[in-house]
């Protein structure tokens, strides 16, 4: 990563240490906001090695999504039939699967 790239990660991770400790979040707000960055974290690391793996990287995500939608599945039919969470809420399982699904799209929008 860039110089520039760095600095404004730990300027975001920062801004959100102070907002945290000195606002009342909820867990669920800390669970999103700490997902979305580091989706977008690791977004940023996957452009740069998309020059040297390609169609490797663009499988691996396929997979990482589709064991991520399957979860999510299994956690819904959980709640349904037994009104209680597998793990966690199926709603916020939702959030990384769209995390992934727009690092699919991202890359191949950026294919070289």
């Amino acid at each position: 990563m860039e110089k520039y790239e760095i600095i404004f990660f730990v300027i975001a991770i920062l801004a959100y240490i102070i907002c945290s400790m000195t606002l009342k979040i909820p867990i669920y707000a800390h669970l999103m906001l700490g997902t979305i960055l580091s989706i977008i974290l690791i977004l940023a690391v996957l452009l740069k090695l998309q020059e040297k793996y390609g169609k490797k990287l663009i499988k691996s995500i396929n997979i990482i999504e589709i064991i991520i939608f399957v979860f999510y599945i299994i956690s819904v039919a959980y709640e349904t039939g037994y009104q209680k969470t597998l793990i966690i809420d199926s709603n916020i399982i939702l959030i990384p699967f769209f995390g992934v699904l727009m690092m699919n799209v991202f890359l191949k929008i950026f294919k070289s």
